[in-house]
């Protein structure tokens, strides 16, 4: 089976998946994301609000913000490419952006704001022990990876840690995860 349509069927299966878990299971998700936060570092942090599925990550950037950390988000543009603005912690403040997204209103700090992070938390569908990241199928992150120098964690559930992810020649390698129950897993 070619990469690109292995990638399709995996997308589907987790996606299904992702959407058979209940609102009581994603929020102790959450809450336990939030425990690692002083493992992350002092930032400042490149992080995303989980949307559709995603592990929520909104208690984990308020346990960063309330350490201090300067946290930056994405502004997804129409071509799907990413910007970077400051979270200033209000998650009241947040507005939907493209496709759902929740992101800041506040200025942007343009393509390149992401090579402010010292630490990058990604979001994927999937990823295996050699850092392959299964992403969503537009490109925004991998596009993003290569403005930065930064290390890249992506934020996924436990069983979404796989044997083996198929990849491109475009997709970019991770260097850990961060998962509710097995905290920071670096490779």
């Amino acid at each position: 089976m070619p990469e690109a349509d292995a990638k399709a069927e995996l997308r589907r299966s987790l996606r299904a998946r992702r959407a058979g878990r209940g609102e009581d299971e994603r929020a102790r998700a959450g809450e336990a994301l939030a425990g690692y936060a002083a493992a992350l570092g002092p930032g400042p942090i490149a992080g995303f609000v989980g949307v559709r599925g995603e592990p929520p990550t909104l208690p984990l950037l308020a346990a960063l913000h309330g350490r201090g950390v300067r946290l930056l988000l994405p502004l997804l543009r129409d071509d799907l490419d990413l910007e970077w603005a400051v979270y200033d912690g209000d998650a009241a403040g947040l507005v939907a952006g493209a496709r759902g997204v929740l992101q800041p209103a506040g200025d942007s700090l343009g393509l390149d704001g992401i090579a402010e992070a010292a630490l990058v938390l990604a979001p994927a569908l999937a990823v295996d022990a050699a850092g392959r990241r299964l992403g969503q199928g537009g490109g925004s992150y991998d596009r993003a990876l290569a403005r930065t120098s930064a290390p890249v964690i992506a934020v996924v559930f436990d069983d979404e840690l796989l044997e083996s992810v198929p990849v491109q020649a475009h997709d970019r390698a991770v260097g850990g995860t961060l998962t509710p129950m097995g905290g920071v897993r670096l490779f």
